[in-house]
């Protein structure tokens, strides 16, 4: 019984370490997570999707978004979207 325990919590450490990977790599990367909590790396956005994402980022349309959104700030953001766009 206690190796069946030992056995259950080694394989919990294996899961939240393998999430730990995934979240960072989320936040090196350029995955942006839409309002639908569905997630997409910006150089498979459509462009009026990137112009619409800096217009809300800006404060200038009606959503509004977390200052640190997926670990990175507004301006991070802004000049990933903004590189995206001028690669196009």
């Amino acid at each position: 019984m206690i190796q069946e325990l030992l056995k259950q919590q080694k394989q919990k450490i294996i899961i939240v370490n393998d999430v730990e990977k995934e979240v960072g790599l989320l936040l090196e990367s350029k995955t942006w997570v839409t309002a639908k909590r569905e997630f997409i790396h910006i150089s498979r956005m459509e462009t009026r999707h990137i112009k619409n994402c800096i217009r809300c980022l800006k404060g200038q349309s009606k959503t509004k978004i977390p200052f640190n959104w997926n670990g990175k700030t507004h301006d991070k953001w802004i000049e990933l979207f903004e590189d995206e766009l001028s690669n196009r």
